[in-house]
């Protein structure tokens, strides 16, 4: 088990890390306060965002959510001229 924590700096579409892999052992406890601030830490890695994964990751959430609500999902299959 590993611990990530990151985020997404929304104007400029990059995704950003402060904590990357750091391995979990039993035992170990996490706390995690939420709070406004000035300012952050700097972070140790920034990537572009990924357009496939951020939409597949919006798919993916409106299915769960589709499945916990007991909704049906009708997708429509695409044209011809729509996978060009």
């Amino acid at each position: 088990m590993f611990l990530n924590m990151g985020g997404l700096v929304t104007p400029e579409r990059k995704h950003v890390s402060w904590i990357n892999q750091k391995p979990l052992a039993v035992g170990d406890k996490i706390q995690v306060n939420i709070v406004e601030a000035d300012s952050v830490d700097e972070y140790q890695r920034r990537d572009p965002a990924d357009d496939a994964r951020l939409r597949q990751a919006k798919e993916d959430q409106v299915r769960r959510s589709a499945k916990e609500l007991g909704w049906k999902i009708e997708e429509s299959r695409k044209s011809a001229s729509e996978t060009r």
